[in-house]
């Protein structure tokens, strides 16, 4: 009867202390330090992005697609990184991961343009560390 009470509280335990230990082990991920307001892409990757856009994506939706009040809801306080990983694993919708990852990069730069998110003297980095690092927020208001 002992050992039953002792089999039972060590599961028990264990079913409090694992997500205590989970918990821990995500504070080591990669934690977003960088707001897209900060100007995370310039004029000339955003102008790449529109052209890749064009080849590769344009046959089958427009920018209405991810854009505007959809786009903020589907992703605020989300990563790049997120975004990223979902156009890569799911276009082109023929051939998913296919292109380069600079260009899935550079059309993300363009769909955050399309979005009214500042234009800075950087590029959005194509690594996944650099992605995960920066948050979306909020839509900025028009002029």
């Amino acid at each position: 009867m002992q050992s039953r009470f002792r089999t039972l509280a060590a599961f028990a335990a264990c079913l409090l202390i694992t997500p205590a230990v989970l918990a821990q082990g995500d504070s080591a991920a990669v934690k977003p330090d960088r707001s897209i307001m900060s100007g995370i892409m310039n004029a000339e990757q955003v102008a790449r992005g529109r052209a890749g856009h064009r080849t590769n994506c344009g046959s089958c939706h427009g920018a209405e697609a991810y854009s505007g009040q959809a786009f903020e809801q589907a992703w605020k306080g989300r990563t790049i990184f997120e975004l990223y990983d979902l156009i890569k694993s799911t276009m082109p919708n023929d051939n998913p991961g296919q292109l380069p990852v600079q260009d899935y990069v550079d059309i993300i730069a363009y769909i955050l343009n399309l979005n009214g998110y500042p234009q800075g003297e950087a590029e959005l980095p194509p690594d996944e560390e650099g992605l995960k690092k920066i948050k979306i927020d909020t839509i900025p208001p028009r002029a």
